[in-house]
């Protein structure tokens, strides 16, 4: 399962609030490139911190800021990591941190 930032809500979001892409990512803790990258639609599959940050000043609702691709092969990723768990009947991956 992957997580594609929706990049037509992160443009709409700096027009709304009138902030620069620089601005954004100072915000976030990444660079001005990364969030030129998702801007454009080029880098789509952002790590847990951009998630986070996106959705803290955002504001906006999960479902709305990105979208789920599920991975056609679920059962890959659940047999080749033991702290994953798969439910294949809802094509579901739960990871549990170990830790």
């Amino acid at each position: 399962m992957k997580v594609h930032v929706r990049p037509d809500k992160i443009q709409q979001f700096l027009r709304d609030k009138n902030i620069s892409q620089n601005q954004l990512a100072q915000k976030i803790g990444v660079t001005w490139r990364y969030i030129c990258r998702i801007v454009k639609g080029e880098y789509i599959n952002p790590g847990n911190h951009v998630i986070a940050g996106l959705l803290h000043l955002t504001e906006l609702p999960f479902e709305e800021l990105f979208v789920i691709v599920h991975d056609p092969q679920p059962t890959m990723v659940a047999e080749n990591h033991s702290s994953y768990s798969s439910d294949i009947s809802s094509k579901k991956i739960i990871i549990i941190n170990n830790n």
